[in-house]
Protein backbone atom coordinates (compact mmCIF):
# COMPACT_ATOMS: atom_id res chain seq x y z
CA UNK A 1 0.00 0.00 0.00
CA UNK A 2 1.35 3.43 -0.74
CA UNK A 3 2.63 5.99 1.91
CA UNK A 4 4.79 5.42 4.62
CA UNK A 5 4.05 3.28 7.83
CA UNK A 6 1.56 4.12 9.99
CA UNK A 7 0.64 3.77 13.36
CA UNK A 8 -3.08 2.38 13.21
CA UNK A 9 -5.67 1.31 15.67
CA UNK A 10 -9.41 -0.64 14.77
CA UNK A 11 -12.07 -0.35 17.58
CA UNK A 12 -14.32 -2.63 17.75
CA UNK A 13 -18.28 -1.95 19.88
CA UNK A 14 -19.11 -3.21 22.99
CA UNK A 15 -21.50 -5.59 21.70
CA UNK A 16 -18.69 -8.52 20.35
CA UNK A 17 -15.21 -9.45 20.47
CA UNK A 18 -13.52 -8.77 17.59
CA UNK A 19 -12.81 -11.94 16.32
CA UNK A 20 -13.48 -13.23 12.32
CA UNK A 21 -15.99 -15.73 13.69
CA UNK A 22 -18.16 -13.13 15.19
CA UNK A 23 -20.57 -10.89 13.39
CA UNK A 24 -20.13 -9.35 9.84
CA UNK A 25 -18.79 -5.91 11.28
CA UNK A 26 -16.65 -7.89 13.42
CA UNK A 27 -15.31 -9.75 10.26
CA UNK A 28 -14.65 -6.94 8.14
CA UNK A 29 -12.50 -4.80 11.31
CA UNK A 30 -10.46 -8.12 11.93
CA UNK A 31 -9.60 -8.37 8.16
CA UNK A 32 -8.95 -5.28 7.25
CA UNK A 33 -6.46 -5.18 10.31
CA UNK A 34 -4.91 -8.39 8.78
CA UNK A 35 -4.89 -6.27 5.52
CA UNK A 36 -3.42 -2.81 6.54
CA UNK A 37 -0.77 -4.93 8.97
CA UNK A 38 1.21 -5.84 5.70
CA UNK A 39 2.30 -2.05 5.74
CA UNK A 40 1.82 -0.65 8.76
CA UNK A 41 1.89 -1.10 12.87
CA UNK A 42 -1.74 -2.43 13.50
CA UNK A 43 -3.46 -2.60 17.03
CA UNK A 44 -6.90 -3.86 17.65
CA UNK A 45 -8.98 -2.73 19.84
CA UNK A 46 -12.00 -4.67 21.76
CA UNK A 47 -14.31 -3.84 23.97
CA UNK A 48 -14.99 -6.98 24.75
CA UNK A 49 -12.30 -9.91 25.28
CA UNK A 50 -11.32 -11.53 22.19
CA UNK A 51 -12.70 -14.91 21.90
CA UNK A 52 -10.75 -16.06 18.61
CA UNK A 53 -7.00 -17.18 20.01
CA UNK A 54 -6.02 -16.10 16.03
CA UNK A 55 -6.46 -12.66 16.78
CA UNK A 56 -4.45 -10.49 19.27
CA UNK A 57 -6.71 -7.17 20.84
CA UNK A 58 -5.90 -4.94 23.39
CA UNK A 59 -9.35 -5.16 25.76
CA UNK A 60 -10.85 -1.83 26.79
CA UNK A 61 -12.95 0.47 28.63
CA UNK A 62 -14.59 4.01 27.20
CA UNK A 63 -12.20 5.58 30.06
CA UNK A 64 -9.19 3.71 28.94
CA UNK A 65 -9.28 4.68 25.54
CA UNK A 66 -7.36 7.71 25.48
CA UNK A 67 -4.59 5.97 27.46
CA UNK A 68 -4.81 3.10 24.67
CA UNK A 69 -4.59 5.08 21.97
CA UNK A 70 -1.65 6.97 23.10
CA UNK A 71 1.43 6.57 20.49
CA UNK A 72 -1.51 5.41 17.79
CA UNK A 73 -1.47 8.15 14.31
CA UNK A 74 -4.99 7.57 13.76
CA UNK A 75 -7.99 5.35 14.75
CA UNK A 76 -10.74 3.42 12.95
CA UNK A 77 -13.76 3.69 14.80
CA UNK A 78 -16.85 1.40 13.96
CA UNK A 79 -21.05 2.13 14.30
CA UNK A 80 -20.00 4.70 17.12
CA UNK A 81 -19.60 8.33 17.34
CA UNK A 82 -18.61 9.13 20.48
CA UNK A 83 -14.88 7.99 20.21
CA UNK A 84 -13.98 10.14 17.77
CA UNK A 85 -16.17 13.20 19.62
CA UNK A 86 -13.35 12.43 22.94
CA UNK A 87 -10.50 11.63 21.31
CA UNK A 88 -7.64 14.70 19.68
CA UNK A 89 -6.66 11.90 17.63
CA UNK A 90 -7.13 12.01 13.45
CA UNK A 91 -10.29 9.30 13.19
CA UNK A 92 -12.17 7.49 10.24
CA UNK A 93 -15.81 6.20 11.54
CA UNK A 94 -17.41 3.46 9.59
CA UNK A 95 -20.79 3.25 9.73
CA UNK A 96 -22.00 -0.54 9.11
CA UNK A 97 -25.55 0.30 10.44
CA UNK A 98 -28.83 2.67 10.21
CA UNK A 99 -28.78 5.81 12.42
CA UNK A 100 -30.68 2.92 15.21
CA UNK A 101 -27.32 1.60 16.06
CA UNK A 102 -25.55 4.79 16.39
CA UNK A 103 -24.89 6.60 19.92
CA UNK A 104 -26.06 9.78 19.81
CA UNK A 105 -23.16 12.08 20.23
CA UNK A 106 -22.57 13.79 17.21
CA UNK A 107 -18.91 13.40 15.34
CA UNK A 108 -16.17 15.72 15.97
CA UNK A 109 -15.79 18.01 13.12
CA UNK A 110 -11.79 18.70 13.96
CA UNK A 111 -8.90 16.78 14.47
CA UNK A 112 -9.13 15.05 11.15
CA UNK A 113 -12.60 12.81 11.79
CA UNK A 114 -13.78 11.02 8.30
CA UNK A 115 -16.89 9.54 8.10
CA UNK A 116 -17.74 6.46 5.86
CA UNK A 117 -20.06 3.82 5.53
CA UNK A 118 -20.02 0.50 3.73
CA UNK A 119 -22.72 0.86 1.20
CA UNK A 120 -23.97 4.04 -0.97
CA UNK A 121 -27.32 3.97 0.29
CA UNK A 122 -26.22 4.16 3.87
CA UNK A 123 -23.31 6.66 3.09
CA UNK A 124 -26.48 9.23 2.03
CA UNK A 125 -28.53 7.90 4.82
CA UNK A 126 -26.16 9.56 7.59
CA UNK A 127 -25.01 12.28 5.59
CA UNK A 128 -28.89 13.57 5.64
CA UNK A 129 -29.17 12.51 9.32
CA UNK A 130 -25.20 14.15 10.26
CA UNK A 131 -25.25 16.99 7.79
CA UNK A 132 -21.92 15.96 7.22
CA UNK A 133 -20.05 14.23 4.01
CA UNK A 134 -19.75 10.91 3.93
CA UNK A 135 -18.04 8.63 2.12
CA UNK A 136 -18.10 4.84 0.95
CA UNK A 137 -15.80 2.13 1.83
CA UNK A 138 -17.34 -1.19 -0.01
CA UNK A 139 -17.26 -4.33 2.29
CA UNK A 140 -15.18 -7.27 1.12
CA UNK A 141 -16.56 -11.16 1.36
CA UNK A 142 -14.19 -14.13 2.92
CA UNK A 143 -12.32 -16.12 -0.18
CA UNK A 144 -14.42 -19.32 1.29
CA UNK A 145 -17.65 -17.67 -0.51
CA UNK A 146 -16.37 -18.31 -4.41
CA UNK A 147 -17.56 -20.64 -6.73
CA UNK A 148 -16.05 -23.83 -6.49
CA UNK A 149 -17.09 -25.47 -9.38
CA UNK A 150 -18.48 -28.77 -7.26
CA UNK A 151 -21.91 -27.23 -6.30
CA UNK A 152 -24.20 -29.61 -5.75
CA UNK A 153 -27.86 -28.24 -4.57
CA UNK A 154 -29.85 -29.56 -2.35
CA UNK A 155 -34.09 -29.22 -2.14
CA UNK A 156 -33.79 -27.00 0.70
CA UNK A 157 -33.22 -23.04 0.83
CA UNK A 158 -31.25 -21.54 3.63
CA UNK A 159 -32.42 -18.80 5.81
CA UNK A 160 -28.36 -17.67 7.38
CA UNK A 161 -29.46 -14.19 8.57
CA UNK A 162 -29.56 -13.69 12.45
CA UNK A 163 -32.98 -14.49 14.18
CA UNK A 164 -34.67 -11.41 14.04
CA UNK A 165 -37.72 -10.00 13.12
CA UNK A 166 -37.05 -7.86 11.34
CA UNK A 167 -34.76 -10.03 8.87
CA UNK A 168 -38.26 -11.59 7.97
CA UNK A 169 -38.20 -14.75 9.85
CA UNK A 170 -41.88 -14.96 10.36
CA UNK A 171 -42.39 -13.73 6.32
CA UNK A 172 -40.84 -16.64 5.53
CA UNK A 173 -42.68 -18.90 7.93
CA UNK A 174 -45.82 -17.69 6.50
CA UNK A 175 -44.96 -18.47 2.82
CA UNK A 176 -44.17 -21.60 3.75
CA UNK A 177 -47.93 -22.19 4.54
CA UNK A 178 -48.67 -21.38 1.10
CA UNK A 179 -45.03 -22.94 -0.46
CA UNK A 180 -46.06 -26.05 0.55
CA UNK A 181 -43.41 -28.40 -1.26
CA UNK A 182 -40.73 -26.45 -0.08
CA UNK A 183 -38.04 -26.77 3.40
CA UNK A 184 -36.25 -23.88 4.92
CA UNK A 185 -33.37 -24.36 6.91
CA UNK A 186 -32.92 -21.85 9.43
CA UNK A 187 -29.41 -20.84 11.07
CA UNK A 188 -29.62 -20.05 14.83
CA UNK A 189 -27.62 -17.09 15.10
CA UNK A 190 -28.22 -15.07 17.70
CA UNK A 191 -24.87 -13.32 17.45
CA UNK A 192 -23.75 -11.00 19.29
CA UNK A 193 -26.34 -11.97 22.24
CA UNK A 194 -24.66 -15.10 24.17
CA UNK A 195 -28.03 -16.32 25.22
CA UNK A 196 -31.76 -15.69 23.22
CA UNK A 197 -33.39 -12.86 24.15
CA UNK A 198 -37.64 -13.00 24.24
CA UNK A 199 -37.58 -12.34 20.99
CA UNK A 200 -34.90 -15.63 19.94
CA UNK A 201 -36.97 -17.28 22.00
CA UNK A 202 -40.28 -16.85 20.51
CA UNK A 203 -38.95 -17.14 16.65
CA UNK A 204 -37.05 -20.45 17.36
CA UNK A 205 -39.99 -21.65 19.07
CA UNK A 206 -41.68 -21.23 15.49
CA UNK A 207 -39.03 -22.55 13.57
CA UNK A 208 -39.10 -25.70 15.26
CA UNK A 209 -42.87 -26.36 15.64
CA UNK A 210 -43.32 -25.66 11.52
CA UNK A 211 -43.36 -29.01 10.03
CA UNK A 212 -41.31 -27.83 6.91
CA UNK A 213 -38.62 -25.75 8.67
CA UNK A 214 -35.19 -26.95 10.06
CA UNK A 215 -33.04 -25.51 12.80
CA UNK A 216 -29.05 -25.98 12.80
CA UNK A 217 -26.59 -24.50 14.61
CA UNK A 218 -24.64 -21.16 14.17
CA UNK A 219 -21.64 -21.76 11.69
CA UNK A 220 -18.47 -19.84 13.15
CA UNK A 221 -15.70 -20.23 10.02
CA UNK A 222 -16.59 -19.21 6.50
CA UNK A 223 -15.85 -22.31 4.96
CA UNK A 224 -18.45 -24.12 6.52
CA UNK A 225 -21.20 -21.57 5.97
CA UNK A 226 -19.97 -21.19 2.45
CA UNK A 227 -20.30 -24.62 2.27
CA UNK A 228 -23.64 -24.50 3.60
CA UNK A 229 -24.73 -22.25 1.19
CA UNK A 230 -23.78 -23.87 -1.62
CA UNK A 231 -25.73 -26.84 -1.14
CA UNK A 232 -28.95 -25.05 -0.99
CA UNK A 233 -31.08 -24.50 -4.01
CA UNK A 234 -31.26 -20.67 -2.18
CA UNK A 235 -30.25 -18.17 -0.07
CA UNK A 236 -33.17 -16.07 1.66
CA UNK A 237 -32.96 -12.59 3.05
CA UNK A 238 -36.23 -11.07 3.20
CA UNK A 239 -35.62 -8.37 5.49
CA UNK A 240 -38.39 -6.24 6.50
CA UNK A 241 -36.57 -2.77 7.87
CA UNK A 242 -33.56 -1.37 5.84
CA UNK A 243 -30.34 -2.95 6.27
CA UNK A 244 -27.33 -1.16 6.00
CA UNK A 245 -25.54 -3.67 3.06
CA UNK A 246 -26.20 -6.81 3.25
CA UNK A 247 -22.96 -9.52 3.49
CA UNK A 248 -24.59 -12.42 3.58
CA UNK A 249 -26.74 -12.16 0.74
CA UNK A 250 -23.25 -10.66 -1.11
CA UNK A 251 -21.51 -13.98 0.08
CA UNK A 252 -24.34 -16.39 -1.39
CA UNK A 253 -24.32 -14.19 -4.76
CA UNK A 254 -20.46 -14.64 -4.75
CA UNK A 255 -21.14 -18.56 -4.70
CA UNK A 256 -23.90 -18.35 -7.36
CA UNK A 257 -26.49 -19.18 -5.42
CA UNK A 258 -29.95 -17.91 -6.07
CA UNK A 259 -30.82 -15.48 -3.49
CA UNK A 260 -34.07 -13.56 -2.76
CA UNK A 261 -34.25 -10.15 -0.88
CA UNK A 262 -36.05 -7.34 -0.43
CA UNK A 263 -34.98 -3.96 -1.99
CA UNK A 264 -35.12 -2.03 1.91
CA UNK A 265 -31.73 -0.26 2.25
CA UNK A 266 -28.09 -1.50 1.33
CA UNK A 267 -29.96 -4.78 0.10
CA UNK A 268 -31.19 -2.72 -3.20
CA UNK A 269 -27.40 -2.56 -4.16
CA UNK A 270 -27.66 -6.01 -4.88
CA UNK A 271 -30.02 -6.17 -7.62
CA UNK A 272 -27.55 -5.41 -10.14
CA UNK A 273 -25.79 -8.33 -9.22
CA UNK A 274 -28.68 -10.88 -10.10
CA UNK A 275 -30.10 -10.82 -6.81
CA UNK A 276 -33.92 -11.55 -6.94
CA UNK A 277 -35.81 -8.91 -5.48
CA UNK A 278 -38.99 -10.00 -3.26
CA UNK A 279 -42.03 -8.60 -1.17
CA UNK A 280 -41.59 -10.09 2.04
CA UNK A 281 -45.14 -8.68 3.25
CA UNK A 282 -46.62 -10.30 0.09
CA UNK A 283 -46.05 -14.10 1.26
CA UNK A 284 -47.56 -15.49 -2.03
CA UNK A 285 -45.44 -13.69 -4.08
CA UNK A 286 -42.47 -14.55 -1.72
CA UNK A 287 -44.15 -18.17 -1.84
CA UNK A 288 -43.67 -17.77 -5.43
CA UNK A 289 -40.53 -17.04 -5.58
CA UNK A 290 -39.01 -19.89 -2.95
CA UNK A 291 -40.76 -22.22 -5.18
CA UNK A 292 -38.96 -21.20 -8.27
CA UNK A 293 -35.61 -18.83 -7.17
CA UNK A 294 -33.40 -17.48 -9.94
CA UNK A 295 -29.68 -17.96 -10.34
CA UNK A 296 -27.72 -14.67 -10.48
CA UNK A 297 -26.03 -14.36 -14.08
CA UNK A 298 -22.80 -16.40 -14.50
CA UNK A 299 -20.67 -13.23 -14.04
CA UNK A 300 -22.11 -12.19 -10.63
CA UNK A 301 -19.03 -14.82 -8.76
CA UNK A 302 -16.38 -12.62 -10.81
CA UNK A 303 -17.34 -9.07 -10.69
CA UNK A 304 -17.92 -9.61 -6.89
CA UNK A 305 -14.54 -11.63 -6.65
CA UNK A 306 -12.58 -8.28 -8.09
CA UNK A 307 -14.47 -5.82 -6.48
CA UNK A 308 -15.20 -6.85 -3.23
CA UNK A 309 -12.26 -8.33 -2.48
CA UNK A 310 -10.29 -7.74 1.21
CA UNK A 311 -7.56 -5.71 -0.53
CA UNK A 312 -9.55 -3.39 -2.27
CA UNK A 313 -11.43 -2.82 0.62
CA UNK A 314 -8.30 -2.26 2.74
CA UNK A 315 -7.02 0.42 0.45
CA UNK A 316 -10.11 2.39 0.47
CA UNK A 317 -10.13 2.90 4.26
CA UNK A 318 -6.51 3.49 3.69
CA UNK A 319 -7.32 6.44 1.71
CA UNK A 320 -9.52 7.16 4.40
CA UNK A 321 -6.59 6.98 6.71
CA UNK A 322 -4.40 9.34 4.92
CA UNK A 323 -7.42 12.24 4.70
CA UNK A 324 -8.23 12.03 7.84
CA UNK A 325 -4.53 12.80 8.78
CA UNK A 326 -3.99 15.57 5.99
Amino acid sequence: MPGHSLRIGLLGTELAPLSASAGGLEKLVVGWGRELAKAHDVRLLSFVPASDPFVATRTVTLDSLRREATGLDVLVTNNRLQPAARLSLPTVTVLHNTSEAWDTTSPSRKNGSVLAAVSNFLAGHASQILGLQVATVRPFIDPAFRVSGNESRGNHLLFPNRTLRKKGVEEVLAALEIADSTTVTFVENISPWSTPTAEHAALLAAIKAHPRARLIPRFHQPAELAAAIRSSRAVLAPSIAAEGFGLVPLEALATGTPTLISSLGGLAELLPLGAVEVDPQNPAMLAAAMADPVPPPGETPEIIAKHYSRRASAATLERLLQKALA
